[in-house]
């Protein structure tokens, strides 16, 4: 697939402006309903999402994928938040460190498949 430098550049914009927009909505949404059922939602999004992305060939569906990522990124509020509450502190950095390089590996593996 050969696109445009402008088009490749966009998806990482799609990406963190979902992310924003996520931060802001679904923060209120996490405080209605309980921890477990919002990580499962929104894992299983972000594993919908990644799916999108890997298997499809046209610019719009992986721009889509990108987009629902953005969106799901609010399951790392749960995950942080777990950690935060159960970890001891000399292990908080390292921990916290590993869940941001798992998490945006798909996102560097998308970007060198794209």
């Amino acid at each position: 697939m050969c696109v445009s430098k402008n088009k490749i550049n966009m998806i990482p914009v799609i990406v963190f402006m979902c992310s924003a927009f996520a931060g802001v909505i679904c923060s209120q949404i996490l405080d209605k309903i309980s921890r477990r059922t919002a990580h499962f939602i929104f894992s299983t999004g972000h594993v919908t999402a990644s799916t999108i992305i890997i298997f499809t060939s046209t610019y719009s569906g992986r721009a889509f994928g990108f987009a629902l990522m953005g969106l799901m990124t609010a399951k790392n509020i749960t995950c942080y938040t777990w950690l935060f509450e159960i970890m001891v502190k000399e292990n908080k950095s390292w921990a916290n460190t590993s869940i941001n390089v798992l998490d945006f590996s798909t996102l560097i593996i998308g970007g060198i498949y794209l």
